[in-house]
């Protein structure tokens, strides 16, 4: 704290000060609710979806390893559970050494931006000054900024009960509504509360969301108490072994206080963010002033590449921080991973996240080829929207796994909701008959050039073939299946488990990918 107290500014220097801070305040709450809705606070067995392509975050990555741990060698002594297999207690070290160093990173960066002051009449507008520190300042912009995330934090989490696609399952049920779901409300309230008493914690609301996409996510905030929402594609897609297990899991980021940690990782992260944002706009000014005010050419290039060194510089201290941020979330995910395989079978746990993968591998497909149509048109009329995206995703079959059964629907889809758009837009005389009539032969060719650009771009070896592994064809895997699909992926190590996890950034995504996942689990249980 005495680091963040050091930092200063000279708000009064220019007449553009207050405008700045008010801007960059106000880009702080933008910034924030963006993090917020990603995050979700803590994500479940699959992956966020992006509004336009529905691809979703994965990671695979070795621990990481340090030399030495100091003076917090005694915290990890304290946190280790010596019930807990040695690969497990070295994930909780590494979640929490990736946290340490994402504080630091951030520190470090706060302490150097520090020592700089803004001055107009200075050729690079950004100079090194140790003798200026106004305390007050830094400490009024540091809680400013952390304020304003709490709020919007807060907003967020209780603007999710008013949603017209979420249902408040516990502590009451609202609605009078015929149930659509494929579980009762009561089995889906009992198998939370049950595994919330095995696990230690307290679980205030569970909420329903009606979405086309399998996911879960918790969160835990003072006053509003620890929320589980459920997607009800998760469960139309999962046997009820398997749905536990999800909710293991997520309970298990609550007993973890995983979103309490992000919370808290974010406040400096962000503040640092508007700390740099300012001095962005401070240089900008400053370029503008040179050729507008002064018509001095020379000194606007001059503090262009001040803009460039130093946006670079503060580019890298993010990404380095960023990178230690997102190794903590997927160590945190591993051990949820634990948690609810733990108190499950481990085999259901695997099989939760396998057809969770399907799933998520086949609305990606979808996606792909619906872009890939919209992309046919030559003129760029009527571009795919995040609305259609998402009308395309709840055309198909929320059972669907299969990615090629999704790649054969897309060009249907895509056409008969262009079709129906079409019609509705502009009054054209067609049935849903005509429409299906007009759509049968042109998709028939599109899903024929379809799969000769598939064919000629898949590596069969950058994925497992499930068609050698799931012998059954059941899309779950029993105890040799599970066998064999560890040999392969164990004589495999560059083999991933989806399309959709070949050729991500592993170091920079916050979920382990499934290989990772699956490995995990199979070594500590």
């Amino acid at each position: 704290m005495l680091i963040i107290t050091s930092l200063s500014f000279p708000l009064t220097e220019s007449k553009y000060s207050a405008m700045v801070v008010l801007l960059v305040l106000m880009l702080s709450k933008s910034m924030f609710a963006s993090f917020v809705m990603s995050i979700r606070p803590s994500t479940a067995y699959c992956r966020r979806a992006s509004s336009h392509s529905y691809e979703h975050w994965h990671e695979c990555h070795s621990p990481y390893q340090i030399s030495s741990y100091g003076v917090a060698s005694s915290f990890w002594r304290v946190c280790a559970d010596l019930n807990k297999p040695p690969i497990v207690e070295r994930v909780a070290r590494d979640k929490w050494t990736a946290v340490i160093a994402f504080l630091v990173a951030d520190f470090v960066q706060i302490a150097l931006v520090s020592f700089l002051t803004l001055d107009s009449s200075f050729l690079w507008i950004v100079r090194v000054d140790t003798t200026q520190n106004n305390v007050l300042i830094s400490v009024a912009l540091f809680v400013t900024i952390a304020v304003v995330q709490v709020a919007i934090l807060y907003y967020l989490a209780a603007s999710i009960s008013v949603r017209p696609d979420v249902i408040q399952l516990f502590p009451e049920y609202p609605r009078t509504d015929a149930w659509t779901c494929r579980y009762s409300r009561h089995e889906i309230v009992e198998w939370t509360r049950d595994l919330a008493k095995k696990s230690g914690v307290q679980v205030s609301k569970i909420y329903l969301l009606c979405s086309p996409i399998p996911n879960a996510f918790t969160f835990s905030l003072p006053l509003l108490g620890s929320v589980v929402v459920l997607h009800s594609n998760l469960l139309a897609l999962l046997s009820p072994q398997e749905v536990r297990a999800v909710i293991a899991h997520e309970l298990a980021h609550i007993k973890n206080h995983d979103s309490l940690i992000q919370i808290l990782t974010r406040m400096p992260d962000m503040f640092i963010q508007v700390v740099y944002l300012y001095i962005y706009v401070r240089i900008a000014l400053g370029i503008a002033d040179a050729l507008l005010v002064a018509f001095n050419p020379l000194a606007a290039l001059a503090r262009l590449v001040a803009l460039l060194v130093f946006y670079g510089a503060s580019r890298l201290g993010i990404v380095v921080a960023t990178v230690f941020i997102r190794r903590a979330s997927r160590a945190a995910e591993l051990l949820a991973d634990y948690d609810a395989a733990s108190v499950l079978d481990p085999l259901v746990t695997i099989n939760a996240l396998i057809r969770l993968g399907l799933r998520i591998e086949a609305i990606n497909t979808l996606v792909r080829e619906i872009q890939r149509l919209a992309a046919m048109s030559k003129t760029g009329v009527l571009p795919v929207t995040d609305d259609e995206n998402h009308q395309v995703v709840l055309s198909l079959d929320p059972h669907e796994l299969d990615p090629e059964q999704a790649r054969i629907l897309a060009p249907r889809i895509f056409l008969e909701n262009r079709l129906r758009l079409l019609r509705d837009t502009y009054g054209l005389p067609m049935s849903d008959d005509d429409i299906l009539r007009l759509v049968k032969p042109a998709a028939a060719l599109l899903v024929k050039e379809s799969t000769v650009t598939t064919d000629s771009k898949s590596d069969p070896r950058a994925t497992v073939d499930w068609r050698r592994i799931d012998l059954d064809g059941n899309e779950r895997l029993d105890r040799e299946e599970l066998d064999r699909l560890l040999a392969t992926l164990r004589d495999n190590p560059d083999m991933l488990m989806f399309d959709n996890e070949v050729g991500k950034s592993m170091v920079m995504l916050d979920h382990p990918d499934f290989r990772r996942r699956i490995l995990f689990l199979a070594d500590v249980l």
